[in-house]
C-alpha cells in the first residue's frame, strides 16, 4: 500500500486568505516547523509567519487533501495552479511538485532562495503584477457568515486540543528570544513615536469600541477566559515586593514624562504652538462634553456610576478596619506635613539669631 502524502495550506487568520500551499507526510511536525522557521526567516513565507507571530497570531494550518505517494506532485501543482487562478496571494516560490520527502534546506540554499526572492521583488514589473493580483483578488467569501462560522468552529476545535496548545506555546517561546524581544520592543517604541501611526491606532480603537458587537464580544471574552482578574489584582497588591516595584516604576515613568515635558516647554516654538492651539482644544473639549451630556444613555450611565461609587464609599466607611486605616493615613500625612514645615523653618533660625544679636 502506498504511503499517504498530505497537501496542506497556510491561511492568514486576519483575512482567511490562502498564502502558501505545501505537502508533507507528517502534518503536525510540518506545522511546528513553519513556526520554527520564522525565527530565522529566509523566504517570503517565513517572513509572513514571523510577522503574524509578532502580532500574536499564527497561520491556520489546514490539510486540503490526502493523496497516494505516487501522485503527490501532480496534486500539489494543480492545487497551487488553482489558487493562483483565483488570485490567491500565494507566497510559493515555485509551481510545486519539486520537493522531496525528508529533505532539509541547508543554510546556503536558504540564503540563495532569499536572494532570489529579493531580486524578484526588485523587478518593478513583477512587483506591480503581484500587487495588482493581491488588490484585485476576490474576497467575497469574507462576507459569507457560513464561512466565518466554519472557520471559527475549526479554530475552536484546534485550540481544544492540548497537543496543539502545547505546540503553539512551544513555537512562540522558541521564536521569541531575548534579542528578538528587545528588537521588537525597540521597533514598537519607534513606531509609537510617529504621530501618524498613533493617530491611526487611536482612530482604529475608537471605531472598534463604538461597535456594540465588538464591545459585547470583548466583554464576553474577558468574562469567559477563566481568569479572575480581580482576585489576581488583590493577590498582587498584597505582595509588598510588587507594591514597591510598582511604585518605583510609576516614579520612574513620572520623572521621565516630567523631564520630557520640561524639555518641550523650554522650546519657545513648542510653547507658542501650544498656546496658539489652546482655544481650539478648549472649544473641542467643551463641544465633545456637551455632546456627551446630551446623550440620555450617557447621562444615565454617569448617574448609575455615581450612585455605585457612593454606595461603595458608604459600605467602606462602615468597616471599622477601613476607618482605622484612613485615620492612620490621615495622621501620617499630618505628621509629614508638620515635619516638612519644621524642616523649612530650621535654616532660618541662625539668620534670625544673628539679626537679634
Amino acid at each position: 500500500m502506498s504511503d499517504l502524502v498530505y497537501i496542506y495550506a497556510l491561511i492568514d487568520p486576519r483575512d482567511f486568505s490562502y498564502r502558501y500551499i505545501g505537502k508533507t507526510i507528517d502534518p503536525e511536525r510540518r506545522e511546528r516547523n513553519h513556526l520554527q522557521y520564522a525565527a530565522d526567516p529566509q523566504v517570503p513565507k517565513d517572513w509572513w509567519v514571523r510577522k503574524l507571530l509578532e502580532m500574536g497570531e499564527e497561520p491556520i494550518f489546514r490539510v486540503i487533501m490526502e493523496v497516494p505517494d505516487e501522485c503527490w506532485a501532480e496534486a500539489e501543482i494543480s492545487t497551487i495552479a488553482y489558487f493562483r487562478k483565483i488570485d490567491a496571494p500565494l507566497l510559493n516560490l515555485t509551481d510545486g511538485g519539486d520537493g522531496l520527502h525528508g529533505y532539509e534546506w541547508n543554510e546556503e540554499q536558504r540564503a540563495r532562495l532569499g536572494e532570489i526572492s529579493r531580486q524578484r521583488w526588485q523587478d518593478p514589473e513583477f512587483r506591480a503584477k503581484s500587487m495588482e493580483a493581491m488588490q484585485n483578488r476576490d474576497l467575497s467569501y469574507l462576507d459569507d457568515s457560513e464561512y466565518h462560522e466554519m472557520m471559527s468552529d475549526a479554530a475552536r476545535r484546534r485550540w481544544e486540543n492540548p497537543g496543539y496548545r502545547a505546540r503553539h506555546l512551544e513555537g512562540v517561546l522558541t521564536s521569541w528570544t531575548p534579542e528578538r524581544l528587545e528588537e521588537h520592543a525597540q521597533t514598537q517604541r519607534e513606531r509609537c513615536q510617529d504621530p501618524e501611526i498613533r493617530r491611526a491606532m487611536a482612530e482604529s480603537m475608537k471605531r472598534c469600541w463604538q461597535d456594540p458587537e465588538y464591545r459585547r464580544r470583548h466583554q464576553e471574552g474577558m468574562a469567559n477566559c477563566g481568569v479572575d482578574f480581580s482576585a489576581k489584582a488583590k493577590e498582587a497588591w498584597a505582595d509588598p515586593e510588587f507594591c514597591k516595584g510598582h511604585a518605583g516604576a510609576v516614579d520612574k515613568a513620572r520623572h521621565k514624562v516630567s523631564a520630557h515635558s520640561q524639555a518641550c516647554w523650554a522650546d519657545p516654538e513648542y510653547r507658542a504652538k501650544q498656546e496658539a492651539a489652546k482655544p481650539e482644544k478648549s472649544a473641542k473639549i467643551k463641544a465633545k462634553l456637551a455632546e456627551k451630556w446630551e446623550d440620555e444613555e450617557f447621562v444615565e450611565k454617569q448617574r448609575a456610576a455615581d450612585e455605585a461609587r457612593r454606595d461603595k464609599s458608604k459600605a467602606l466607611w462602615q468597616d471599622p478596619e477601613y476607618r482605622a486605616k484612613q485615620a492612620a493615613a490621615r495622621k501620617r500625612r499630618q505628621e509629614e506635613k508638620l515635619a516638612a514645615q519644621q524642616q523649612e523653618a530650621e535654616p532660618r533660625q541662625p539668620e534670625q539669631l544673628k539679626l537679634a544679636i
